[in-house]
């Protein structure tokens, strides 16, 4: 098993961060996928709206980006006709039953539970001065001991 991180746009996209840290244990990767699987593409589908960048335009030496307005995919897929009716009218009922707020909730407080499963390790540095802070400690409370 692999591990694997948070990236940033999941912790940017939500209230919570996990940050660098390691997942690489069974039940941290079954509650990332579970995530994915459920709230997360919901809400990123149906509710998180971004721009697409719609051309480049140089100005000089500078490149100037052109976006369309913000739009969720969801909306996206709508406004280009493309999509299967069913498949759309489901979607769309499930967008109106949905509290994105409620969703958020189950997010972040499902972020929270993945963080605590990180398997966090200190770098090598970290492990050396943690190392030396020991030594120190155990040194001054020999030296304690003698004097008592």
């Amino acid at each position: 098993m692999h591990g694997a991180f948070i990236p940033s746009a999941l912790s940017d996209t939500h209230h919570g961060n996990c940050g660098w840290e390691r997942y690489d244990t069974r039940n941290a990767v079954e509650a990332m996928n579970d995530l994915y699987r459920q709230e997360l593409r919901l809400w990123l589908n149906l509710y998180l709206p971004s721009g697409k960048l719609l051309k480049k335009v140089r100005v000089g030496s500078k490149v100037r980006r052109v976006y369309n307005g913000p739009k969720t995919p969801f909306d996206r897929v709508v406004a280009s006709k493309h999509g299967d009716a069913a498949q759309l009218s489901i979607l769309k009922e499930l967008q109106r039953s949905l509290d994105p707020f409620q969703l958020a909730k189950v997010i972040d407080r499902k972020l929270e539970r993945i963080y605590r499963l990180a398997n966090r390790r200190l770098s090598p540095k970290a492990q050396e001065k943690n190392l030396q802070s020991s030594q120190a400690h155990n040194t001054l409370m020999r030296s304690w001991q003698r004097h008592s």
